[in-house]
């Protein structure tokens, strides 16, 4: 019996988060030293201002959504797998929720596209709907739908 997943896809939780934080930081700093080294930036009060609370601000706010996540750690995970569809979270609120279902139990795929980057991915089924994450929501589509041709498939704008 082969045991070989037929769609698997992880990562892990603290690598996840450190790229909207990288970003973050390299943004920031690039702000704050384009202040400190331009004088003209300096004199302006309401852009000293807005970097003296935004940054802080913003790094809170960053913190607040991601923090638990990358302390936590963990795996995201998900797999079809034997007729099964699994999706490990170690995160609700970054990642959504876990789930396990049969692929004959998914009454619809849902993939709600963004015209500004990746898009949505939920699996219906009659327990609910679940997100699925967008960094493999695309390869989890296409092995579900690999393992049940037949399965509805909605694309939204």
């Amino acid at each position: 019996m082969d045991d070989t997943p037929d769609f698997r896809f992880e990562v892990s939780a603290r690598a996840y988060v450190a790229v909207p934080l990288a970003l973050y930081a390299g943004v920031a700093g690039l702000a704050v030293g384009a202040t400190a080294a331009d004088p003209v930036l300096r004199q302006e009060r309401w852009w000293v201002g807005a970097l003296a609370v935004g940054v802080p601000a913003a790094l809170l706010a960053l913190g607040a959504w991601y923090g638990p996540a990358a302390v936590r750690g963990g795996v995201y995970r998900a797999e079809v797998r034997g007729g099964r569809v699994r999706v490990d979270s170690p995160s609700r609120r970054v990642f959504g929720p876990g789930f396990e279902v049969g692929v004959g139990e998914i009454d619809r795929l849902v993939e709600r596209v963004s015209y500004d980057g990746p898009g949505e991915y939920q699996v219906r089924t009659p327990a609910g709907a679940f997100r699925v994450d967008a960094v493999c929501g695309a390869g989890l589509f296409d092995a579900i739908r690999r393992a049940r041709p037949g399965v509805p498939y909605e694309r939204r704008t």
